[in-house]
């Protein structure tokens, strides 16, 4: 098992019409540069539903992200399934990823008939640019012995645009994503000089915040450019109308929340939370605890986590939500004003957020909080470096923590993990490779990527969907998961063998989440041996919980256990903001 190194611890590029439903992603961010990772929220069972706007017949479409599945390659892409009733359309799985190399599909199809991109295909780049245009060239593989593909693609980052859905009934400021896209075959004839074949077309996908593609076009088979809308999707948690005005220099926001018939009449509570310029809506002052800053000498320029309470904004402290408003759901907690010709020149790339539950933890585990508006930010270099969605919250002890990011979206480290009066490290084993990767928030840019070569490290941004972390932590203080549908253990059945530091969103006890690792029906009572040993960290005492399916077939796993001084799991569950390591045989 390890523990970091002792010395610290004082698509697009498819033919155009299967670009479209290779192509699904959400959450935009207005300032310029954009984190792609927002902009594709791959989780298993989200859906998006289009039909066409450009023909009397209304032809649909359905894609749907299925599970996780490791591909020849090794790497782990969600299943995306596309059904549709046009003609001219493609009923396809493809296997797609969304994580720091931007938006990629791996492979359309399995076995014999799948067909796959060398090097993957990137249809979202990361970090885009508003205005900039990005190539990426691949080869095609499968399509048939005797063809040679290659695919060109150019991705203009055109900017944003109004646009409504197919009804009509809600529209959005959405970010327009032009796909020029060439592919050139070579046809080998047996007898015959090869016949080379070259076309171009040309297709645009319009993506809004948190939410993911909303319509797309492309030419269909006569060349003719047919437009599709979106009619429904349940990646937005529940319905809201947003009411926005915003330009240069104000900007007004009011929302409306429609209760599912079965939430009216609960008692609950309404939340909502931005991230602004430190010093706009609240004061500015030295410990104001700034998102993605270094220290708090930054705090001035950083960006702040904030809520609206019924006294007005204040901040959100160790990730301490107050409600805005709170009775029972229904008209009296459905219209809420966010901003009310507040000065936009001091806003400019601010987010506001919106959610509701029984509780705010009870809010995040549901994941039921949404975009609801952002201020644009024309001059940004960087997108802004933290969310206004709440996650899961995260407890630290002072000095080592083992703790997991059980939600299926990143953890940007920097942004939960940069002030340097609480944190000294931050590490994330990388199996693939033997290597740590490291952070500390008392380096930056060269800095730290100098100090982690050096060491012989990689840097660490991000925690992924499923991954743990060690946190060493100055002082004991809260923070909170980035939001996003638990990871399940059964993603978890194509793991890798050796030593795995990961998090599960279910809460399972470790046996069944050994169980869970079987990819056959098991008997009833059987205990299978599907990982060697399972650890977790308590940070209160400094000792590790031991569990081993091997002991527990025995039973001798209790009397193991007290021998070698650990800690039994009893009861305790692996938990949603833990991190454990596996040992995988």
């Amino acid at each position: 098992m390890n523990f970091p190194p002792r010395s610290f611890r004082a698509l697009h590029s498819l033919p155009a019409r299967l670009l479209a439903f290779v192509i699904l992603a959400g959450a935009a961010s207005a300032a310029a540069a954009l984190d792609s990772t927002r902009y594709a929220p791959l989780r298993t069972g989200y859906q998006w539903s289009y039909k066409n706007a450009s023909t009397s017949t209304g032809f649909s479409n359905t894609s749907t992200v299925g599970n996780q599945v490791r591909l020849a390659t090794g790497v782990l892409a969600f299943a995306v399934e596309n059904v549709t009733d046009d003609p001219d359309g493609y009923p396809s799985t493809s296997y797609q990823t969304s994580d720091q190399y931007g938006g990629r599909s791996h492979q359309v199809g399995t076995g014999d008939t799948a067909i796959t991109w060398s090097p993957p295909n990137t249809y979202l780049p990361p970090n885009p640019v508003v205005g900039n245009t990005y190539t990426y060239n691949s080869t095609v593989n499968g399509i048939s012995s005797s063809i040679t593909t290659s695919i060109s693609s150019n991705i203009q980052i055109a900017g944003f645009e109004t646009i409504a859905n197919y009804n009509g009934t809600q529209s959005w400021s959405a970010l327009k994503v032009i796909y020029t896209t060439t592919g050139t075959s070579v046809i080998q004839i047996p007898g015959s000089t090869p016949l080379t074949t070259t076309s171009t077309s040309v297709s645009t996908n319009w993506y809004v915040d948190g939410i993911g593609v909303v319509r797309y076009a492309y030419p269909n088979a006569s060349g003719v450019v047919e437009t599709w809308k979106l009619t429904s999707t349940n990646v937005v948690p529940f319905v809201v109308a947003v009411t926005a005005t915003i330009t240069a220099t104000s900007a007004s926001v009011a929302t409306k929340i429609t209760f599912k018939p079965a939430e009216v009449g609960k008692t609950g509570a309404v939340y909502v939370t931005a991230v602004v310029p430190s010093g706009s809506l609240v004061p500015a002052s030295a410990g104001m605890n700034a998102v993605g800053a270094s220290s708090a000498a930054t705090a001035a320029t950083a960006y702040v986590l904030i809520q609206l309470t019924p006294t007005g904004w204040q901040l959100v402290v160790n990730g301490q939500l107050f409600p805005y408003s709170s009775g029972l759901l229904g008209d009296l907690l459905a219209a809420q004003t966010i901003l009310s010709n507040a000065d936009a020149t001091a806003l400019k790339g601010a987010q506001f957020c919106l959610g509701y539950g029984a509780s705010a933890e009870e809010m995040a585990a549901a994941g039921r909080m949404q975009y609801v508006a952002t201020i644009p930010d024309p001059n940004a270099t960087t997108s802004t470096p933290a969310s206004c969605l709440i996650g899961l919250p995260l407890a630290l002890a002072q000095g080592w923590n083992l703790i997991g990011n059980s939600a299926g979206a990143a953890l940007d480290v920097a942004a939960a993990f940069g002030d340097t009066t609480k944190v000294a490290s931050v590490w994330k084993w990388l199996p693939a490779t033997g290597k740590w990767a490291f952070y500390t928030p008392s380096l930056a840019g060269q800095a730290l990527t100098d100090y982690a070569s050096g060491k012989g490290y990689e840097v660490l941004s991000a925690a992924y969907a499923g991954e743990g972390v060690w946190v060493n932590a100055k002082s004991a203080f809260g923070s909170s998961l980035s939001p996003g549908a638990p990871v399940t253990a059964v993603s978890f059945q194509s793991m890798g063998t050796g030593w795995n530091l990961i998090a599960v969103g279910e809460g399972p006890s470790p046996s069944l989440f050994n169980k869970a690792l079987s990819t056959t029906a098991l008997a009833t009572g059987e205990i299978p041996l599907n990982l060697a040993t399972l650890w977790a960290w308590n940070a209160a005492t400094s000792a590790w919980y031991f569990y081993a399916p091997s002991l527990e077939k025995s039973g001798t796993l209790a009397s193991y256990i007290t021998s070698k001084s650990y800690l039994d799991f009893g009861t305790k569950l692996l938990d949603p903001s833990m991190g454990f390591w596996v040992n995988k045989q």
